[in-house]
């Protein structure tokens, strides 16, 4: 979840880390100038907020440096399984072109993975895991983004490409959720007022 420079401050014991003291890294990469998470620091006065709904941010000390680790997850479904010949392990591949070794799953199935960098600098699946499904019927949507669906409020992960614009009041969907419950996508509707895309992305 988003977390806030002083929270983690506090949570570090009251010790401030800035400049070369503090390292970022994203998805396993560290971000340039201008990305999401670029000069980052943890100090008690300072208003940043790293991480949002759906991440995961961790953060660790050792000789007087601090690094923090944003590891966001995605939606994906499985376009291609390539079982195992020839010494070579099996792999499934994703509709965005990534491959990860596993025999657990099937084309279209829809999972939940994260992503890092290799040795090489190349993006890799870091894990994965089949996406929760859930059928519900909206009945409210809220100011902040949250809405209701058959009596259980729902947030969206950050990562959606999707938000309350998309849904409409009174109209069923399937919501795949990520393991922490926020929403990466919701399908079903056919008469919403908002032209969208699919971007496949606690």
């Amino acid at each position: 979840e988003e977390v806030s420079s002083r929270d983690i401050y506090r949570d570090l014991g009251r010790t401030s880390y800035e400049g070369d003291k503090v390292t970022v890294y994203v998805n396993g990469a560290e971000p340039e100038a201008g990305e999401y998470g670029h000069g980052f620091i943890i100090e008690n006065k300072d208003t940043q907020k790293i991480g949002g709904n759906g991440t995961v941010v961790e953060v660790y000390e050792k000789d007087g440096s601090a690094t923090v680790i944003v590891i966001k997850s995605y939606l994906g479904k499985v376009s291609d399984v390539v079982p195992a010949e020839d010494g070579e392990d099996a792999y499934v591949t994703l509709d965005t072109g990534l491959n990860y070794t596993t025999e657990a799953y099937d084309v279209d199935d829809t999972v939940v993975y994260t992503k890092g960098i290799d040795a090489e600098g190349d993006e890799v699946v870091m894990s994965m895991a089949l996406a929760d499904e859930v059928t519900v019927s909206v009945t409210r949507k809220s100011s902040n983004n949250s809405f209701v669906g058959s009596g259980t409020t729902y947030k969206w992960n950050e990562t959606a490409g999707k938000s309350n614009d998309d849904l409409v009041v009174g109209e069923d969907y399937t919501l795949y959720l990520d393991s922490y419950g926020y929403v990466l996508d919701a399908t079903g509707a056919e008469n919403a007022d908002t032209n969208y895309a699919v971007v496949l992305g606690k």
